[in-house]
């Protein structure tokens, strides 16, 4: 029986922690930044308002686990 810490853990999963931690940590709907993943590797895309919103968004990205990298593709509008 393998270890269950060798698997990864799925892309799905990832994108769904993603966004709940971002709704939860800084009131933001999921349709306001659009988080994809590809093997562990996340992407942020959306309006931010901020420069200090878009690294708190990158900052809870990254605390996920089973996330590899997160990339910035935000617009800052304000």
């Amino acid at each position: 029986m393998h270890d269950l810490n060798t698997y990864p853990i799925a892309d799905l999963r990832i994108r769904v922690e993603v966004q709940d931690r971002l709704f939860k940590a800084h009131g933001r709907a999921p349709c306001d930044i659009a988080v994809s993943v590809e093997a562990g590797a996340v992407r942020l895309e959306g309006r931010v308002f901020s420069e200090s919103e878009a690294v708190e968004a990158l900052e809870t990205a990254a605390g996920v686990d089973g996330v590899t990298c997160v990339r910035h593709a935000m617009r800052i509008e304000g």
